[in-house]
């Protein structure tokens, strides 16, 4: 896997639900996500329910979507909010996708328009903004036809627009799809100067600020600056001035300052490093929130100085242990060039040490194989613990050469050629793994496949391996080399194949094949020069290359397979060749005895011709009157001819 293997914004402005034109409206209608009692035509209200914010609790609410509105029906909805349709045209063109060949009255059909309803079907917001995002019963996030964002009141009849609170701001959302954790908005304030980091804004069930948090700051490698839970924690990471963390935590619910927790992480998880690698889950990922608890020690190759994290439980926001008394935690695995954790190394510590477990995918079962979530903390649990593990080490190193004595090695080496430097895998293994007192291994290559069959394939097989004392980076430096040169190799090779004119493929592939067949052939020769075969191989080289070949051929057959072979063989090396000579008296008499056999038959057909032409019978009149002949008893028998 390691040898094929060389800011998602976090919520950030994307609506519950929108469409790009009439045409996918009409698909979702189409597929049965709306209620049966809609209104007709391009009408939908929705199937999926999402929770918003009241005074006393929450309730749910759908999407109302409409689409296909004349020039007439558009120009109603423009002009309550005193916006000219040139000026609306202009705004769908630049900011909402559509053509610039397309005029007002296209546009008007295919522009499609959201509102709010109660879940029992009752208009909460009229259809006439391109996005909606509730964040209470009172008040909504929409983008107006300006393509603009703006709060509005949620007013059926008379909607209000107001604008934002802030200049130049990102907003992220909680879309409500519990009712512990309804629509939830929150902006980031651009405008405001943070000592250390960002000024989130939880915005209350009016559109009002209600809890400002600076210094958040995620050390992590994930996208979010806060990270929500199922119970409807929202928690932020927070950094003062000294340095020390921690996370202020909110209850999207109430909106209550609930509590002060420990300062955690966000980690990008992708997919696992599965065989049928998928390109399309490069940066297909989620995030995951983590606890740093240590710090890996130099000698690790790209795992050295990595975190050494706990993951926290999305359901509730405590912290994992993975109920095993020596898991101090995982370090995150990252491959060049692919984004997110792809894996991760599970470090043990007693007081007698370190050990480790490499975990790149989780097993078949109750956890499938390919899955988004198979690399979530709490989904490699089972790996963790032992029913199905990865073999444990002793001590581990993953990585590869310096950048500067890599690719000094391709000094004028065309850069397209030269490939990523391959990671390869060393590992100590305990001598006895189920009893890691009897002592350790020298340093065992272990390959360029983390699976977890390959690991214990590479275990069993230990002795077949490459080995060092004390330095995996010097045990694997040749390996790598050798990986690398044949990796440039292959892209140099494919590179020039793209490169290089059909005409001149084609006559090296000839000549690669006349290489082929002549190294048959001379190992033919070698065995018995006086026996060669009648067909095969042997009779393609002597027909192709001619020479000793077809000498020898001919010297045991003295015939060719085929007559057409002879005039092949004249035409490849001249008429006034040796080969010509040699097979065309043969041909050449095998053409003269078909041609006269053929005239031979010509002249046989002829003459049968001839005798089946004969005269016809003289036509003989026929008789009008009988002829009878006397029976000798006194009667008479009479004929017609």
């Amino acid at each position: 896997m390691l040898a094929m293997l060389l800011a998602m914004s976090a919520l950030q402005a994307h609506a519950w639900k929108s469409y790009s034109d009439a045409g996918s409206l009409l698909a979702d209608i189409s597929r049965d996500r709306c209620v049966e009692d809609a209104p007709e035509g391009f009408n939908c209200l929705s199937k999926d329910i999402r929770y918003v914010r009241t005074d006393t609790g929450t309730m749910p609410v759908r999407l109302w979507s409409i689409s296909q509105l004349d020039g007439e029906q558009m120009g109603v909805i423009l002009d309550r909010y005193t916006l000219p349709r040139e000026d609306f045209t202009r705004y769908a063109q630049d900011y909402g996708g559509q053509s610039k060949g397309n005029g007002y009255s296209w546009i008007s059909k295919q522009v499609v328009l959201q509102g709010l309803a109660a879940e029992d079907g009752t208009i909460l917001l009229p259809a006439e903004y391109i996005q909606v995002l509730p964040i209470s019963d009172k008040v909504a996030l929409v983008m107006a036809l300006d393509y603009r964002y703006y709060f509005v009141t949620l007013d059926p009849e008379t909607p209000h627009l107001f604008k934002l609170p802030f200049k130049h701001y990102e907003f992220y959302f909680i879309y409500g799809r519990t009712p512990e954790t309804p629509f939830t908005l929150m902006f980031h304030d651009k405008t405001a100067t943070d000592a250390r980091g960002k000024t989130l804004v939880v915005m209350d069930n009016m559109g009002k600020e209600v809890h400002r948090i600076t210094d958040v700051v995620n050390e992590g490698s994930g996208d979010y600056d806060f990270y929500y839970y199922g119970n409807g924690k929202i928690a932020f990471p927070v950094k003062g001035q000294d340095g020390a963390g921690l996370s202020v935590v909110v209850n999207a619910l109430t909106l209550e300052l609930e509590e002060v927790g420990p300062y955690f992480q966000t980690l990008p998880v992708g997919y696992a490093l599965a065989d049928e690698w998928d390109d399309n889950n490069f940066n297909n990922y989620q995030q995951a929130p983590v606890q740093r608890v240590a710090t890996m020690t130099s000698g690790h190759g790209i795992l050295s100085g990595e975190q050494i994290y706990l993951p926290i439980r999305k359901a509730d926001g405590e912290v994992l242990n993975f109920d095993h008394p020596n898991i101090l935690g995982i370090v995150p695995l990252f491959l060049p060039e692919i984004d997110g954790v792809r894996g991760w190394l599970v470090v043990y510590e007693a007081a007698d040490g370190r050990w480790y477990r490499l975990v790149a995918n989780a097993p078949d079962g109750d956890l499938l194989s390919g899955k988004r979530d198979e690399l979530m903390p709490e989904s490699i649990m089972e790996l963790i613990l032992g029913r199905e593990g990865y073999p444990p080490f002793a001590d581990i190193w993953l990585g590869t050469l310096d950048k500067d004595e890599y690719y000094g090695l391709f000094a004028g080496a065309d850069k397209r050629d030269i490939p990523e430097p391959p990671l390869r895998l060393a590992v100590r293994y305990f001598k006895n793994p189920m009893n890691r007192s009897e002592g350790v291994t020298d340093w065992y290559d272990a390959g360029m496949d983390i699976g977890r069959e390959e690991l214990w394939a590479a275990y069993e097989a230990r002795d077949n391996k490459a080995t060092h004392p004390d330095n995996p980076l010097a045990m694997e430096r040749p390996l790598i080399l050798k990986t690398a040169r044949e990796w440039w190799q292959n892209n140099k090779n494919y590179r020039e194949y793209l490169e290089t004119p059909w005409e001149v493929l084609q006559a090296r592939y000839e000549a690669e094949a006349r290489d082929s067949l002549k190294i048959t052939a001379d190992a033919i020769l070698a065995m018995n020069s006086s026996d060669v075969p009648y067909g095969g191989d042997f009779y393609a080289a002597a027909r192709t290359l001619g020479g000793k070949y077809l000498s020898a051929y001919w010297r045991r057959w003295h015939a060719l397979p085929r007559s057409s072979d002879a005039y092949d063989i004249c035409s490849r090396f001249g008429n006034n060749s040796y080969e010509c000579n040699l097979v065309w008296p043969w041909a050449q008499g095998i053409s003269d005895g078909q041609r006269a056999q053929e005239q031979k038959a010509a002249q046989a057909y002829a003459q049968d011709v001839a005798r089946t032409k004969r005269r016809a019978p003289a036509y003989n009149k026929p008789v009008s009157e009988p002829r009878c002949y006397n029976q000798g008893d006194g009667t008479e028998k009479c004929f017609y001819d």
